[in-house]
């Protein structure tokens, strides 16, 4: 993870560098997992969403790239 481009990501959607890093750590372990949003069907954007609300997170990467 960068921590630069988590910073100006956390700017960008206005939430903290804190919540930024684990957004990023989220998703990168779910494609650990193996999980993969370009193929899976919508899978792994419903498991995101899933851990992001457990966790307090706002939005996650995968509703970021669908706009």
């Amino acid at each position: 993870i960068s921590a630069p481009q988590a910073r100006r990501q956390a700017r960008r959607f206005r939430h903290s560098v804190e919540q930024e890093l684990e957004i990023l750590l989220l998703h990168g372990v779910l494609h650990l997992l193996g999980h993969d949003h370009a193929l899976d069907r919508g899978r792994m954007r419903r498991l995101e969403q899933t851990w992001r609300r457990r966790l307090g997170l706002p939005g996650g990467l995968i509703e970021r790239n669908r706009s």
